[in-house]
């Protein structure tokens, strides 16, 4: 449940600056040297990832100058990423590739620069009639050959065209070795949000889409929603955006700072989950870093037997679980490519209840049981994040880290969706539980909500922790905020480190 959430983080924000502003908190002579995160950050970074680059312009959704998408999400390393470009005019354009992480302050390293390549004018998308979703029919225009010595992680596929036009499209390498963490991205939502094309009229320069729909309707032609989307399209244009998802709101900053603390970190797509399920087990702890709002019931399960297996999870944002989808194949058969999400707007055709795309906790299984708390129904909503107020400084959590208890720190730290306690759910499924804070939070109607962030014991021994705030993340690295400036808090950065490093350390051997 967002809204236009380009507002909150402009493409092309100066990250690099501000990262090599902020000395890594932990003693580098404290880092394990065989660590291969520790390892490719001391290689040298780049900043060239932040679009438009000097020279250049950011595409768009009307001119459709240079646009792309990834024939699929994840790919292992010694694998292939195929293209899917559409360039207008037809004409030539190159691909460069970078990786996400801390490299000394500038956010990611340079691996690869491919090209020229032939770019065509693809065919225009189509809208199915019944669902409503738009898809692209285009044949792959490159590749990007992945090599066997790339670490796992967030890459970019940034693409320049001849008339120096970019956009970009993220894609994930992923590895199958037993990491202390995996960091899940939440690219359902990103999905769920997607409503390229953004081809608003000219009379209406900032209204609805023409042509481009999501699962929403506030972002999608003429306020009619799809009931199904498709990762066979771009990423829209819409605030500026440049093709990343939400990749650049809500999890850049915490890919940044797991990586400038030296975490030993795997990273998949949550489609991966889905698919595999048992990956989860082959780590300490999961770290939901993104707006994990959609989630398959087969994701949901995963997460909930990695609990008792002795697994930690960290739900870093808010409005996670919340919505029930499932995935179909798209017209030439290659699965998890369509999510499907009915929600409100058209009754779910599936015959079997527990199967329907309606939230979670409609279906009996609030998402409070297996997080900690949950996204109230009625709109706690203010893009204006909000001080954060612990309750008792002495719980391990917010050991050395700053805070004082009943004292604010005013920093967006909760909002700008938040999280709470439903009493009428009760506590979740595990022991020692404890919300870690009561912090007042007023919505855009200026009404007053009590925002919780919680922590409880698993049935498998380990941590569950959920901070209930949207912009959690914020806190940790700089890049993003509402008014796009730092909004990095040691405490916050602490708490983090406090929970992280106790999950590690209690979880069984993998």
């Amino acid at each position: 449940m967002r809204c236009d959430m380009k507002i909150i983080v402009l493409a092309g924000f100066v990250i690099a600056a501000q990262l090599a502003a902020f000395p890594l908190q932990n003693n580098e002579g404290d880092r394990d040297d065989s660590n291969i995160i520790v390892q490719e950050n001391r290689k040298p970074g780049s900043g060239d990832w932040q679009l438009p680059t000097a020279g250049n312009q950011a595409a768009d959704d009307i001119g459709m100058q240079i646009k792309g998408f990834v024939a699929k999400e994840d790919v292992e390393a010694g694998g292939t990423v195929d293209l899917r470009v559409t360039v207008t005019p037809a004409q030539i354009f190159t691909v460069d590739v970078y990786r996400l992480g801390y490299y000394q302050g500038w956010g990611a390293r340079h691996v690869a620069k491919l090209g020229p390549f032939h770019g065509i004018q693809q065919k225009p998308c189509g809208t199915d009639p019944v669902t409503r979703m738009v898809s692209c029919d285009w044949t792959n225009s490159a590749n990007i050959r992945v090599g066997k010595d790339w670490v796992a992680g967030v890459y970019l596929a940034v693409f320049t065209n001849a008339n120096k036009y970019q956009s970009l499209v993220p894609f994930w390498v992923v590895d199958h070795r037993r990491s202390d963490l995996l960091f899940l991205s939440s690219v359902n939502t990103y999905q769920a949000y997607n409503n390229f094309p953004y081809d608003p009229p000219p009379s209406d320069p900032q209204g609805l889409p023409q042509t481009g729909r999501s699962l929403y309707e506030f972002n999608s032609a003429g306020g009619v929603p799809s009931v199904k989307v498709t990762f066979d399209r771009p990423y829209h244009s819409q605030y500026g955006a440049v093709g990343d998802g939400f990749l650049f709101d809500f999890e850049i900053e915490m890919i940044a700072f797991l990586e400038h603390n030296g975490y030993d970190v795997s990273y998949a797509p949550d489609p991966v989950l889905d698919l595999n399920p048992g990956i989860l087990l082959h780590h300490k702890a999961i770290v939901i870093g993104g707006h994990a709002e959609y989630w398959s019931e087969r994701e949901y399960d995963a997460a909930i037997a990695a609990r008792g297996h002795g697994v930690g999870l960290a739900f870093i944002s808010a409005n996670e679980i919340y919505w029930h989808i499932r995935y179909e194949k798209d017209k030439d058969h290659v699965p998890h490519r369509v999510v499907v999400g009915y929600k409100d707007w058209a009754p779910d055709p599936n015959p079997d209840p527990s199967k329907r795309t309606i939230r979670w906790r409609d279906q009996g299984r609030p998402e409070q049981k297996l997080i900690g708390v949950q996204y109230p129904l009625d709109g706690n909503q203010n893009f204006g994040g909000q001080p954060f107020v612990t309750s008792d400084v002495n719980h391990w959590v917010f050991a050395n880290s700053g805070f004082v208890s009943g004292v604010p720190v005013n920093v967006e730290a909760v909002g700008y969706e938040i999280d709470n306690y439903d009493p009428t759910v009760g506590p979740p499924d595990g022991t020692e539980y404890e919300l870690l804070d009561g912090s007042p939070f007023y919505n855009f109607a200026n009404v007053l909500y009590t925002h919780n962030s919680s922590i409880y014991r698993g049935s498998g021994g380990n941590w569950v922790w959920a901070t209930g705030s949207m912009c959690w993340s914020w806190t940790l690295e700089p890049g993003g905020s509402t008014t796009g400036k730092s909004n990095v808090r040691p405490e916050m950065q602490i708490t983090t480190r406090n929970v992280l490093n106790r999950m590690i350390q209690d979880a069984p051997p993998r």
